[in-house]
């Protein structure tokens, strides 16, 4: 299991929050797709799970990290938690950051729309970008046709290389994500995926 300090070289820069803690945020790293560090979180200690509003892949997420919770020292309340708004804490990833963003992901009200951003994403690593579109710990079955289909919108729509399902499978295994049989009645016997989930995709802009 992914400690929240031995994540280093590329990786994401996360703030998460909960809704039993209003006015307080986490500031983490995590070489996986966060959703699945904060997942480890939930438990008896809160009766509401985190969730990432904001999130950053970066070149070096240790050194990304380091530097936001120096900036933020004066509001540090512990570890990773910090006493201001998700809105303030992605403000301030950002500033940190500087030029050194390969993709972000905004999921609260007061971000711009993303068009912009996830065109650039998607032109630096299409793959990732959309695998953190799909990304949810919750998921317990995906079919691999139907992310395979997914992927091939997702990639027709930014105009990049679809490549072959097995290579498509293969990408997955490598991102840690695990292969399954679906047990459903409607999928039963099927080869599939836990924790990926197709989201309803927006009407190209």
């Amino acid at each position: 299991m992914e400690t929240e300090g031995n994540a280093t070289g590329e990786g994401w820069v996360y703030v998460a929050e909960n809704r039993a803690q209003p006015g307080i945020v986490k500031i983490g790293r995590s070489g996986r797709i966060p959703e699945y560090r904060v997942a480890e979180l939930d438990g008896t200690h809160t009766p509401y799970p985190f969730t990432v509003p904001y999130r950053v892949l970066v070149p070096d997420c240790a050194l990304l990290e380091r530097r936001t919770h120096l900036a933020l020292a004066a509001i540090r309340l512990g570890r990773e938690f910090f006493a201001c708004s998700v809105s303030r804490a992605a403000d301030i990833i950002k500033d940190m950051a500087a030029d050194s963003i390969l993709y972000q992901r905004c999921d609260f009200e007061t971000q711009v729309d993303l068009k912009d951003i996830e065109s650039e994403a998607v032109a630096e690593d299409p793959f990732r970008s959309w695998v953190a579109s799909c990304a949810n710990p919750n998921a317990r079955f995906a079919a691999t046709r139907s992310l395979f289909m997914d992927w091939c919108t997702w990639a027709e729509r930014f105009q990049v290389m679809v490549g072959s399902e097995k290579a498509f499978v293969r990408l997955l295994v490598k991102e840690g994500f695990v292969r399954t049989r679906g047990a459903s009645d409607n999928v039963r016997g099927r080869r599939g995926f836990i924790g990926l989930a197709i989201p309803q995709r927006r009407c190209s802009d």
